[in-house]
């Protein structure tokens, strides 16, 4: 048996613009849904430093650094601070997921609004046999479910590995039976948090030049978006 792991965030859908308000949300309990509500230059800075998030929740930890300095979030304060909120890891993934449920309830349209798709990857995910699939992300399920449903993608519930109550990706991959698994992400650091599966990792979403010239030199193919069913269809022995 083989299957396609795909990440969610950064590699199916560009939900960049939608992040920038959860994750401010999140950690001052407002809800915010238009670029007024947010401070100067606040959107620029976390998409700046954004790479630094793996888990929803050090969203708060990234937001908790802008709003209390204008000075760049290097690797070292990073680290120190979500070391220190890592306790707290599972509460804050929790208030993150709620500020996304309260922006979907005052506004589901402007939700939906911030999200694009990176095609051709979702529309050809979309038609691989279900069997052949799985999505495997730090999301939750639900948003997963609404954003695949809107673009038109009816995809299984039952098909989705997601970050709801904190779970992570290593733990989700080992639910899996044996078999074969192939882990399309857009973050290095996520592709090797993942065991017992081969790796590729897309040339767009949220990953920055270095990591993709660290990739290569690691042994992990970064692929281009025209290039990409080929590389799904080889792995899958033809089948697509």
């Amino acid at each position: 048996m083989r299957v396609v792991l795909f990440d969610f965030d950064g590699v199916l859908m560009n939900s960049v613009q939608e992040n920038v308000y959860t994750a401010y949300n999140g950690f001052t309990e407002e809800t915010v849904t238009t670029p007024e509500g947010l401070p100067r230059n606040f959107t620029n800075r976390l998409l700046q430093f954004r790479h630094f998030v793996r888990p929803a929740g050090e969203y708060l930890v990234l937001v908790e650094l802008l709003l209390e300095s204008e000075e760049p979030v290097t690797e070292a304060r990073w680290e120190e601070r979500r070391s220190f909120h890592t306790p707290k890891l599972k509460e804050n993934i929790a208030k993150y997921f709620e500020a996304r449920r309260r922006f979907q309830s005052v506004d589901m349209e402007r939700w939906l609004s911030l999200h694009t798709v990176y095609e051709p990857l979702f529309s050809f995910a979309a038609r691989l046999p279900a069997d052949q699939r799985r999505i495997l992300t730090n999301k939750d399920r639900l948003a997963v479910i609404q954003l695949c449903h809107h673009f038109g993608w009816k995809l299984e519930d039952q098909h989705i590995l997601s970050g709801d109550g904190g779970r992570k990706k290593e733990e989700n991959r080992k639910t899996l039976p044996e078999g074969e698994y192939l882990f399309i992400e857009d973050q290095l650091k996520n592709l090797f948090e993942v065991s017992d599966v081969s790796r590729a990792m897309v040339s767009w979403g949220y990953s920055v030049p270095e990591e993709r010239a660290e990739a290569v030199s690691r042994g992990v193919p970064v692929i281009e978006g025209d290039g990409i069913e080929e590389f799904i269809t080889r792995f899958l022995g033809g089948t697509s």
